[in-house]
């Protein structure tokens, strides 16, 4: 075998490898979530509903400067929503 298949078929399995690693040691966000005291699971909750609040307030100033007729550079209503996230 050529050296060039050698490489290609060993860091193929060294990939193969290290991934299977992975999937095998790392737990899922469902699994991390089932294990964490009860207390830090409603933190987890509260923080959720923040970003999720967060999100949808960056959703609409991204829709609404999409439909706006302003170029890219002319965004508005950024500052709004930082705001929101510092608050």
């Amino acid at each position: 075998m050529s050296k060039l298949v050698k490489a290609i078929v060993y860091s193929g399995a060294i990939m193969g490898g290290a991934y299977a690693m992975m999937k095998l040691t790392v737990p899922t966000p469902e699994q991390l979530y089932e294990r964490l005291p009860e207390e830090m699971k409603q933190e987890v909750i509260k923080h959720r509903e923040e970003r999720l609040k967060k999100h949808q307030l960056l959703m609409e100033t991204i829709q609404k400067n999409v439909d706006s007729d302003r170029p890219v550079w002319d965004v508005q209503g950024f500052e709004q929503a930082k705001k929101g996230e510092k608050e």
